[in-house]
């Protein structure tokens, strides 16, 4: 599940051809410009991508968090050439650091486009990041994360994102917390994960179980 483009990067014009390129490119058919050699002899491997994850996380990013219109209409011309070329193909949004953090959700929620419609009109999966520092906190954060997984949208006008599942696309452990203490970490991320399958969440991807400075 590749991030796709650094759209944030490409002109608001060029996208729609940026993103063509790659849905293209990357359709389990063989193309010229895909070949490589092996001890001289021609090979090309048809890769078929059909997950693609735009926007990491849009609440940590001050640009969008001040240009939430521009990161709406950027969504729909990412989803609409990408349903349009390859309609199988699956559009993941995020993940959010934390659905709670500077309010970016839930102020998010309420952006509308020239077309009244919300960001999860333009995607099929939200992301969400979760990393542990400590028990409190994990606790906390799970009931928050509850309450969106378990599609509990009645308030705040979230009832629109009730069909859509919730990938935990980031778990972990955060370095130099409770969490990540020798002894400690294999006990936060078993119970993360659990937490999060009970929750209906459809998949876990782990992020670093090596030991690194994040920060």
């Amino acid at each position: 599940m590749p991030s796709g483009t650094d759209s944030e990067n490409v002109r608001i014009e060029d996208l729609s051809d940026k993103v063509a390129w790659y849905i293209n490119t990357y359709d389990g058919n063989l193309h010229d410009y895909l070949l490589y050699y092996e001890d001289g002899v021609a090979k090309n491997v048809g890769i078929k991508i059909i997950y693609w994850n735009f926007f990491n996380e849009p609440d940590r990013n001050s640009y969008w968090v001040e240009n939430k219109l521009e990161l709406l209409n950027r969504m729909r011309i990412i989803y609409t050439t990408i349903k349009g070329l390859r309609p199988e193909c699956k559009i993941v949004f995020g993940g959010f650091s934390s659905f709670s953090y500077n309010n970016f959700f839930e102020d998010f929620s309420e952006v509308r486009d020239a077309d009244g419609k919300a960001f999860w009109d333009y995607c099929d999966i939200i992301g969400y990041h979760l990393y542990s520092t400590n028990y409190t906190w994990l606790e906390n954060e799970f009931n928050l994360f509850k309450s969106v997984a378990n599609r509990e949208y009645s308030i705040n006008e979230y009832s629109h994102l009730i069909d859509k599942p919730v990938w935990v696309t980031e778990c972990g452990t955060i370095p130099f917390t409770e969490a990540n203490i020798e002894g400690n970490r294999k006990n936060y991320l078993p119970k993360s994960i659990l937490y999060l399958l009970s929750y209906g969440v459809e998949r876990v991807l782990m992020y670093r179980l090596v030991e690194y400075n994040m920060f």
